[in-house]
């Protein structure tokens, strides 16, 4: 995908829609839209960014990267997720009683099967992943195009 090609066509249509309405308007307006182009482009750019985070939020593993390979073509790759290490097992053993809505527990169930261990397992799997060191998000979202 180009955005440029998609932003002269959003900017093209736009400019067709005035014009239709007001010839003169849409002769302002073709004056000011060469200086839009790069803002529309950074808005585009968020909107895909934004997209690959809500599917890397659905997908069950792994998640969607937005890749510049210029500021020109964003590509959308897909990352699998690392394989879990095996829970470690220091040979001591706490028993939880853990209280589950229904539905929750069978997605969990269905999830450790698909991964071809048993829920204990899978929920341990998944506290050691959860409670591993990662480095903290700030938050804050880098925008725009950078330049080498």
């Amino acid at each position: 995908m180009k955005l440029s090609t998609v932003t002269q066509e959003i900017l093209a249509d736009l400019l067709g829609a005035v014009q239709s309405i007001d010839p003169a308007s849409g002769d302002r307006l073709a004056r000011v839209l060469p200086v839009a182009a790069g803002t529309v482009s950074v808005h585009l750019l968020g909107l895909v960014t934004d997209l690959s985070s809500e599917l890397s939020g659905v997908l069950p593993a792994g998640r969607v990267e937005v890749r510049l390979v210029s500021a020109e073509s964003p590509e959308l790759v897909y990352v699998a997720a690392e394989p879990l290490p095996a829970a470690p097992d220091d040979g001591e053993q706490a028993r939880v009683t853990l209280r589950l809505p229904v539905a929750l527990k069978e997605r969990a169930e269905r999830a450790a099967e698909d991964a071809g261990v048993s829920l204990n397992s899978w929920i341990v799997n998944q506290l050691t992943d959860g409670l591993r060191s990662r480095p903290r998000e700030s938050g804050r979202r880098l925008r725009g195009f950078g330049k080498a």
